[in-house]
């Protein structure tokens, strides 16, 4: 295990580790063999580990097995470990406690309003996010936390998700997984929810398209997101919606499981509120001035 090791950005610095194929690791494969072995949740790549422990943690990532062996992983930590979701994922990031041998893990499930893909899923999440009255299910919606992982040959894959019984699951609108492009590192909004404040479009002028990290929306390319994963291209530590294929894991995958972490605390969060209402303000006042300036060029253009 792994505690973060840069200079800590919030006062109760959690506990992150990579899931290893050690003690712990082979105890949460046992039992998630036993319940999904064979289903669309046991990644190809599991197979090498039935054989071998060489390998130091276990690669593989789609959202099947995501929330499968979270559940298994928070029953056997007695309820004090679970996956990352993408709020802790940033907090990781900020604390430089994420391992660069693990380029892509799967944080959450995209669910949107328009989806032509995964009927059924979509359909079936849907229902269960808009029993929250907060959630508007016209806006994209991030569904985290635990879920429960169900066979069901109903459903594309053979696997339903329900909401955790015990009221784990986390859901919330996310309107700027409708748009793309570049956003800073240090956008308090990825405190508060995992995800940039804003996102502009590449071919929008100005300072609001600038940044060192991407948010990569398949909504935009026609291609209906429903994962979001953090993935590292080119060092790069990028969001990215997809929906190519629920069940598609790769050898560079991993699962980040946090232990102790009760979230933010009041004080924290009131802090970042603040600062991303100064950062909205902010970029209105940049953007209301190239507007006047604009204005004022075109009155005087002589036609």
């Amino acid at each position: 295990m792994k505690i973060t090791k840069g200079k800590p950005i919030i006062s109760q610095v959690p506990e992150i580790f990579l899931l290893q194929y050690d003690k712990f690791g082979k105890e949460v494969l046992d039992e998630f063999g036993d319940q999904y072995q064979g289903t669309n949740a046991d990644l190809p790549t599991l197979l090498n580990f039935w054989r071998s422990d060489k390998h130091k943690y276990i690669k593989g990532s789609n959202p099947f097995f995501r929330f499968a062996v979270g559940n298994i992983i928070y029953d056997l930590s007695n309820k004090t470990a679970r996956p990352i979701t993408p709020q802790e994922s940033e907090i990781a990031l900020g604390n430089e406690s994420l391992t660069s041998i693990q380029p892509y893990e799967d944080l959450a499930l995209v669910v949107y309003p328009k989806n032509k893909k995964n009927k059924y899923h979509q359909g079936h999440l849907i229902n269960q996010a808009k029993e929250n009255k907060d959630i508007d299910i016209e806006e994209p919606i991030i569904i985290t936390g635990l879920l429960d992982v169900v066979k069901d040959d109903k459903f594309e894959y053979g696997l339903r998700f329900d909401f955790n019984k015990d009221g784990l699951t986390i859901a919330y609108n996310a309107p700027v997984l409708l748009k793309e492009g570049y956003f800073e590192p240090t956008d308090p909004s990825l405190m508060i929810n995992g995800l940039p404040s804003e996102a502009a479009y590449n071919d929008l002028p100005g300072r609001l398209n600038r940044g060192k990290r991407v948010l990569i929306n398949a909504y935009e390319s026609g291609d209906i997101g429903c994962r979001l994963i953090r993935d590292r291209i080119n060092g790069i530590f990028r969001l990215n919606t997809t929906c190519y294929d629920l069940a598609i894991s790769h050898n560079s995958g991993g699962t980040h499981i946090i232990k102790n972490f009760s979230g933010l605390s009041l004080e924290e969060i009131t802090n970042y509120k603040t600062r991303l209402e100064e950062l909205k303000e902010r970029q209105t006042n940049v953007f209301n001035k190239r507007l006047k300036t604009a204005e004022e060029k075109i009155k005087n253009i002589n036609l």
